[in-house]
């Protein structure tokens, strides 16, 4: 919710206020003990209660048929659901979003007459069954009991939100059949999966929309994120209680189920994949599938890593994706740098906006910029003392919770997460036994000072990660207690994890552990959190330690263990834990150790079958990874070992994401990693020449600066250089070529801090001079400046022939308080072709668009831009404006000679005439009939001939089917001189949907409407301007002017101006359309 508003999106976030969380953790001779968590106990001073949004939420009843069709459901219990926002606060406060929690209420919290009569119980049974509802977080479901309490949470927060939902809708908008134009409801894990249902409910009940109608919105407006692969995770509800609570959704399953498998038969599914597919699991006790419902239901299904949502495809939704081969996408989970780094970490904060400025604070890709500092022994220096002072304060604190002593120079090895055996806190705990058996063993050896700190709650029903809890405090109890170890091995488990304890820790961390096994952990956000703060990761290749990976450098993480094919290949081959544990001595005496009670002397027993399942099976493969774990853990200390060495991974951590990024062609800000700047030891160069094995920088006089070092084969270069940071250019060599490379990535800006503020207020009278692509002189090189608008972009790329058309090479500047996008291309000349490589907001990169501010055109079928020079031509009617300046155009008689330039007349073979032709012919024939002026219908570019031109894709284009722009300006200087002037039929009003043109430019209705009753011409195929935008107006505007004072014309016709006054224009009877913008 903070990050929605820190990106200025609107947005609401639902879910229910709840007066317990799910439990405080206390920690009992080592045993969990759950403790009631009183969130609400002195309630919460940032929310407000809305009693007018308060909804009646039924379950149980009846559903009955209403004489006209509609279903009618009577619940036989209600409650209410009030709502209570609290506002989300945007970073610099650019929006404020709301968080809405539902608070559960009876209708009739008290019955008067049963209290009278002295049943006081009875009285307000009513009113304790409501707030059961939002008593407790995650109640324990392993009792029917405790089902029936989740399903009715799940549905009464489900119902609410809906219902509020269409009911604003509704009220501004009207029509519900527009709801998916103007929401998007994302489903976060199968916990609201029933709002699919309930949304069907809704519209099919009470707005009477037929079946496939209201499916059709439904799947349109739902997007589903999967948070998990375990299969106990992916909710299913037996049929009978579902039917119980939920008579009607229970209809509407069954009638989305039939529609479901019906899809399925037409596309030759076999009865296998129907019966994976289908919402009701019929195998056993019948049950209904949640995440099938919520997958069935949305147009949108992403996993929150790469390879989580190639294991979506190839496991639990393999048959679902076979069905739906376009639904799933990955969305890799994310961290907000305002909590984890900001707020928990000042030190660290300081230091980075010491060395690189502050600009971090608002884009944390800034980041990147801490990759030269790297290098440097006293940032590392400074970095290490940080990391220090952090793990000073976390020793004192827990010195005062717990009385445990820690030494603040031993590696911080930290694992803190929800206790489940596949996150494999049971794998952590039997390599600290191991390790703690070789340092008794061998305490001649140089042994790495080690904490192993543990954090973390077990659900109330989950005996063997209560038992792990246990074990690790065991463990911790016998190892601290040794005097033969000391200090150097320290082990404790940390009670009540939460939040707040985590930005104790993190920042605190050395060494992070991401060690679940490979297949299993869906993203995690714990691994960023600790990157982000600078500890080092220990991890298997799962969820996201891939991307960190990928990011941070292979040399800069240490990665361990299976992978997730090799997980799943170990399992059906009926693989044994004792097959490994007989292969590895050190983890069998720790196997054996734990299992006969060396840590568990008052119960030896009490850890036997924990041991038996590592074993028997291994299903978490444990035994599996333990050997590659442990060496992975030795070269952990081989590396602390040396400072610098540590140091600089450490430093790494945060900013080496965005490099390779950069070399995907993903990364938004390459002004930020590419370029010349003022780094720790001089100046800092890095620079992207594909197919170069070596470059040298020099300055834009040819005085050579330095060679830069290959760092990546794909092309990226980097060193230190000489001088000041300043535009440079680079003699690249490769596979025997010679070429220079003048770096567009080392020059600044060319819009400045006047145009952001003018462009942004609408007031900028001459964009078509900042706009589009202009040859210009800066800082000291010849070069052509191509900006563009699109803000909801996710990435802009400048293409053309000058670049192969690759829309990774010239990724342009985000001005982003004006959506506006500029590069400096430095020996970019005149005549060449060009277009804009746009990636919308959902990630799809746009069909390549033309410059909507281009000066010239390719000839149609062809559609690019071309680049200009500025005007050559002179002009010569000076005499021709001065008169009519003085001259009162309402009371001078005009005679007019309308004319379309491509079929007055014709050359010798049939073409159109150039504008010098046309000029030779048709200017003295106007002058010989009287005329005073000539009006040209539509001249701007376009790509349809019989539209004669009033479908016009290029606005400030003079069409290439006469010739060269200056033709245009010779044309008019020629008419003028004659007498003549010259007036142009202009197209305001609408313009064509091709897709190369401003139709859904950006990804987005941007310079249309997004509704189509406001913003489209049936009889056209057009699209209506939003006239409502600024933007959109200030480009109409400056068109106008730019006609007049570019090419000197005297005056415009508007076209299709009753269009424009008539929102009913050419609608037939009955035909929608909106009569004022609400």
């Amino acid at each position: 919710m903070e990050s929605l508003a820190s990106l200025d999106l609107p947005a609401y976030g639902y879910g229910i206020r709840y007066v317990n969380g799910m439990f405080r953790q206390r920690l009992d001779d080592g045993w969990q003990v759950e403790l009631p968590e009183t969130w609400l106990a002195h309630g919460n001073p940032w929310e407000f209660e809305r009693r007018e949004s308060a909804y009646f939420v039924g379950f149980g009843g009846e559903v009955t048929t209403l004489a006209d069709g509609r279903s009618h459901w009577s619940p036989a219990e209600a409650v209410e659901a009030v709502a209570f926002d609290t506002p989300m606060v945007g970073w610099r406060g650019k929006r404020v979003n709301t968080l809405r929690l539902w608070n559960a209420r009876a209708f009739d919290p008290i019955k008067l007459d049963q209290f009278n009569a002295g049943d006081f119980e009875g009285a307000l049974a009513g009113q304790l069954r409501a707030e059961t509802l939002t008593r407790v977080l995650y109640p324990n479901d392993s009792t029917p009991a405790g089902q029936g309490l989740r399903l009715r949470q799940e549905y009464f927060f489900s119902s609410a939100s809906i219902q509020d939902i269409v009911r604003r809708h509704v009220q501004y908008f009207g029509d519900i059949r527009t709801l998916p134009d103007k929401a998007a409801i994302q489903l976060n894990d199968t916990h609201p999966a029933v709002s699919v249902a309930e949304l069907m409910r809704l519209l099919k009940d009470f707005h009477g929309l037929t079946f496939d109608e209201a499916w059709d919105i439904t799947r349109k407006t739902f997007g589903y994120t999967n948070h998990t692969l375990l299969p106990e995770a992916l909710e299913s509800w037996p049929l009978p209680l579902f039917e119980r609570l939920l008579p009607r959704h229970m209809q509407l399953v069954y009638a989305i189920n039939a529609k479901l498998l019906r899809e399925a038969r037409e596309s030759g599914a076999d009865d296998r994949a129907i019966a994976a597919i289908s919402l009701i699991d019929e195998g056993g006790e019948r049950r209904v599938r949640m995440a099938n419902l919520a997958f069935a239901g949305s147009h949108s299904v992403n996993g929150v890593a790469a390879l989580h949502t190639d294991l979506m495809k190839k496991t639990v939704f393999a048959d679902l994706h076979r069905l739906y081969p376009d639904r799933i996408n990955n969305k890799t989970n994310g961290i907000t740098p305002r909590r984890w780094l900001q707020q928990c970490n000042p030190g660290l904060t300081d230091l980075i906006e010491s060395a690189i400025g502050g600009g971090f604070r608002d884009d944390a890709q800034a980041l990147t910029a801490l990759a030269p500092f790297a290098d440097d022994a006293s940032f590392r220096d400074r970095f290490a003392a940080v990391k220090r002072a952090n793990k000073v304060a976390l020793s004192q604190y827990l010195h005062d919770t717990m009385e445990l002593k820690l030494d603040p120079d031993a590696i911080f090895d930290v694992q803190i997460k929800r206790i489940h055996e596949y996150k494999r806190q049971l794998l952590g705990i039997v390599e600290t036994v191991a390790l703690y058996d070789q340092i008794r063993s061998h305490p001649e050896r140089d042994w790495t000072p080690r904490v192993k700190l543990f954090a973390g709650k077990a659900a109330s029903s989950y005996h063997n990660a209560k038992l792990i809890i246990k074990l690790a405090n065991d463990v911790a109890k016998r190892i601290n207690a040794d005097p033969a170890v000391g200090d150097l091995l320290k082990v404790a488990f940390v009670p009540n994890y939460n939040v707040s304890l985590a930005e104790r820790i993190i920042p605190a961390a050395d060494l992070s552990e991401q060690i679940s096994t490979a297949g299993m952990e869906a993203s995690g956000t714990g691994n960023m959190k600790f990157a982000l703060n600078g500890a080092l990761t220990i991890g298997t290749l799962d969820g996201a330690n891939i991307e960190i990976r990928d990011h941070v450098g292979a040399n800069n993480i240490f990665i361990f263990g299976l992978t997730a094919e090799e997980v799943a290949d170990k399992r059906a081959s009926g693989y044994r834990g004792t097959d490994a544990i007989g292969a590895s001595r050190e983890l069998a005496q720790a196997v054996n150790a734990i299992a006969s009670g060396v840590f568990s002397p008052d119960d030896p027993n009490r850890y036997g079958g924990l041991m038996d399942g590592i074993r028997d099976h291994d299903w978490f493969m444990l035994a599996a990874d333990f050997d590659g774990y442990a060496a992975a853990q030795r070269m952990v200390d081989a590396r602390w070992s040396d400072p610098a060495a540590w140091g600089r991974s450490a430093v790494l951590n945060p900013p080496r994401g965005a490099i390779a990024a950069l070399l995907a062609g993903r990364h938004d800000d390459p002004f930020s990693l590419l370029g010349v700047f003022a780094g720790p030891n001089g100046t800092f160069a890095r620079t992207l020449i594909p197919g170069a094995e070596t470059a040298e920088a020099y300055d834009l006089s040819g005085t050579s600066l330095g060679r830069v070092n290959r760092v990546d084969d794909n092309g990226l270069f980097e060193g230190a250089i000489d001088g000041d940071p300043q535009p440079v250019k680079y003699r690249a060599q490769g596979y025997g070529a010679e070429w220079w490379v003048t770096d567009p990535y080392s020059f600044g800006p060319v819009l400045g801090p006047t145009d952001d503020y003018l462009i942004a207020e609408g007031s900028h009278f001459r964009l078509y001079d900042k706009m589009g692509a202009h040859l210009i002189e800066h800082q000291g090189a010849s070069g052509m400046h191509f900006a563009v608008w699109a803000p909801n972009a996710q990435r802009v790329s400048v293409v053309g022939d000058f670049n192969d058309w690759n829309d990774t090479r010239h990724v342009m500047r985000r001005r982003a308080d004006i959506g506006v996008w500029e590069i400096f291309l430095p020996d970019i000349g005149a005549g060449r072709s060009y277009k804009f490589a746009i990636l919308g907001p959902d990630g799809t990169l746009q069909p390549l668009k033309a410059d909507p501010f281009a000066f010239q055109s390719e000839l149609r079928p062809k559609t690019a831009s071309i680049t200009t020079a500025p005007s050559a031509h002179d002009w010569g009617d000076a005499v021709h404006r001065d008169s009519w300046s003085r001259l009162d155009p309402r009371r001078v008689p005009m005679s007019i000679y309308e004319v379309h330039a491509g079929s007055w007349d014709r050359d010798e073979n049939g073409w159109y005439l150039s504008w010098d032709a046309l000029a030779d012919r048709l200017i003295p024939y106007v002058v010989d009939m009287g005329f005073t002026h000539i009006e040209f219908m539509p001249i701007s570019e376009h790509p349809y001939d019989p539209s004669w031109g009033y479908q016009t894709t290029g606005l400030y284009a003079p069409s290439a089917r006469f010739g060269d722009p200056d033709g245009f300006a010779r044309f008019v200087d020629g008419a003028h001189q004659a007498g003549i002037g010259v007036l142009l039929d202009w197209v305001p009003a609408h313009f064509p949907v091709d897709v190369h043109g401003l139709a859904r430019f950006d990804g987005t209705a941007l310079y249309e409407h997004e509704d189509p009753r406001l913003g489209f011409h049936p009889d056209w195929n057009t699209a209506i301007y939003n006239f409502g935008r600024r933007e959109v107006r200030s480009f109409l505007i400056n068109n106008a002017l730019f006609w007049t004072e570019r090419y000197h014309v005297d005056g415009l016709r508007v076209d299709a101006v009753a269009s424009m006054l008539y929102r009913d224009y050419s609608r037939k009877a009955g035909e929608p359309y909106i009569s004022c913008a609400t």
